[in-house]
């Protein structure tokens, strides 16, 4: 899944030296252990440069039974999830204290926090940049992947998968069956299937609902004139991240977003119908390939979350 403009924001406010050589990562050790190794290595970087910097050690959640149950793609699980939540794409809005909801977890503060607020923007972006070079020195050590900063990492962490999603999914023939099933489907429900692809055929309805938002958020911007969105956009050119991500989220109270979730919900429902046998054997595959491809990145171990 693409960054949402919050996510968005939260990257380019974190956005370095070589860091000094760190203890190999051991990759059978506990996550949580790498995590503190990695941004231990970014500390010291950013210590022998000058510049403060709060390692982030913060814990990372733990999946419950039900989400387990989800990515297995068990039938129960998911459509109780899509009866409140659709997928995930308004329940944000309508629900905004629901870390369910799909949306931001406020509550975690980055413990860089009061670092940046105290610099002059000159300072900052010496920080950022600093930051950027220990970060990618980290990376480096860690993963032996080459970046450029977070934004970039993850970016390459999404082009691998949906190269190795392409190729070890979309030329599966049992999934191809099930997908030509559930396309044909929900094409009797009016949706337009662009692709009979499983990787297209699973995330049809949830693409369609997605550009509808964005063009909302689009919308909005010309209707009102500049606003947070647009700030965030013009944050992420300035870090030169923009490509593909620089959409523009609707603004939306919880009041103004239940209509879309509703409608949101209904098609989820339907979707779910259409792709119970799809998703049964999909999601499995689909879930280890996400955990491979977060391990060879580094993503969840402090490099990226």
């Amino acid at each position: 899944m693409r960054p949402t403009a919050r996510t968005l924001l939260s990257l380019v406010l974190l956005t370095g030296c070589a860091a000094e050589p760190a203890a190999p990562v051991d990759l059978a050790a506990p996550s949580q252990d790498r995590r503190r190794q990695m941004e231990a290595a970014i500390g010291d970087c950013m210590k022998q440069k000058g510049f403060k910097y709060n390692p982030d050690t913060a814990p990372s959640g733990q999946k419950t039974n039900e989400e387990t149950r989800r990515e297995a793609g068990d039938y129960a699980a998911l459509r109780k999830h899509r009866e409140k939540y659709g997928f995930g794409i308004y329940a944000g809005y309508a629900y905004p204290g629901d870390k369910q909801a799909g949306g931001v977890d406020f509550g975690k503060q980055d413990p860089n926090n009061p670092i940046m607020m105290a610099l002059s923007r000159v300072q900052l972006e010496s920080w950022r940049a600093t930051r950027d070079t220990c970060y990618s020195a980290a990376v480096k050590k860690f993963t032996g992947k080459t970046v450029r900063s977070e934004f970039d990492l993850y970016e390459q962490a999404e082009a691998a998968r949906e190269q190795v999603q392409a190729r070890e999914l979309d030329g599966d023939v049992r999934l191809l069956d099930l997908a030509a099933e559930f396309g044909d489907c929900l094409k009797t429900k009016g949706v337009k299937v662009r692709s009979l692809k499983p990787t297209a055929v699973a995330s049809a309805n949830e693409t369609a609902l997605r550009e509808e938002m964005y063009a909302l958020g689009e919308k909005q911007r010309t209707d009102r004139g500049v606003n947070l969105p647009d700030r965030i956009r013009t944050l992420a050119e300035e870090q030169g991240d923009t490509g593909s991500t620089g959409h523009l989220m609707p603004s939306l109270s919880p009041g103004e977003a239940r209509p879309y979730l509703a409608r949101e919900v209904k098609i989820a429902l339907d979707d779910l119908e259409c792709g119970r046998d799809f998703y049964a054997a999909f999601k499995p595959r689909q879930r280890q390939i996400h955990d491979r491809v977060n391990r060879e990145f580094g993503r969840g171990d402090g490099l990226a979350s």
